[in-house]
């Protein structure tokens, strides 16, 4: 059996998602740079490898639970599940915080100057998000049913247009982990001020939300249904 030490980290959360909170408790990127190894990734974060192979080993010991088994799922069940679940709670949230941002702009902006920084860009995240998810609806996702459509019933399939360049999406991905990561930084981890209003600590809950609800979401595309979208595209033009 290969040892843990050697396996990706995209890899460990993808065979059991539980570990993605041994991964978040100590900041490794597991979404977005899933292709490091664990003993690289303890490396980066001056953690001891096997402790931190011992913490996963304990995280995910015992029977999984069978419905969050995304990596065995179908790919066009998976692209639903993202669809219906982490594209609208996107969207939703998004809806949400840009009317509380507003809000705290207009009524701390110049005793937390930080505040109109974090609305800017999350404001432009959220638009180039709304952006990236419908394209997926619209053409990436369609073109992997099609390709399942066309594997079961053994029918060519047309490329995808312009070609498949996930590549693109991936790029998109990793401009919205910089720009949460920007976030967290401007308010301390997401930390309010000692004496902050209910609405201060309600968008502050709420952007913390939307980057944990993230990380989950680009790591099912990039660690899951992307890599497995392109290996069939690969295997239906041979």
């Amino acid at each position: 059996m290969k040892n843990i030490l050697d396996q990706s980290i995209g890899a460990i959360a993808a065979e059991d998602y539980r570990a993605a909170k041994v991964f978040e408790k100590y900041n490794i990127d597991f979404y977005c740079e899933g292709d490091r190894r664990l003993s690289e990734a303890a490396r980066d974060k001056d953690l001891d490898p096997e402790r931190l192979s011992g913490e996963i080993s304990a995280e995910t010991s015992g029977t999984p639970d069978s419905s969050a088994d995304y990596n065995r799922w179908p790919l066009d069940e998976l692209a639903d599940y993202i669809t219906r679940t982490h594209h609208r709670y996107s969207e939703e949230q998004a809806a949400l915080l840009k009317p509380l941002l507003e809000g705290l702009c207009r009524d701390f902006g110049q005793e937390h100057p930080e505040v109109g920084e974090i609305k800017t860009i999350f404001d432009g995240i959220a638009g180039d998000m709304a952006m990236h998810m419908k394209r997926e609806e619209l053409m990436l996702f369609p073109f992997i049913r099609r390709m399942i459509k066309a594997d079961r019933e053994h029918q060519p399939v047309k490329t995808f247009p312009g070609g498949n360049r996930v590549e693109a999406f991936i790029h998109e991905h990793d401009a919205q982990k910089a720009a949460f990561e920007t976030i967290a930084g401007l308010t301390d981890h997401y930390l309010p001020p000692k004496v902050a209003s209910v609405a201060y600590r309600d968008a502050l809950e709420g952007l913390k939300a939307f980057e944990s609800d993230l990380h989950k979401h680009l790591h099912l595309e990039n660690n899951i249904l992307f890599p497995k979208a392109t290996e069939l595209e690969k295997r239906l033009s041979r």
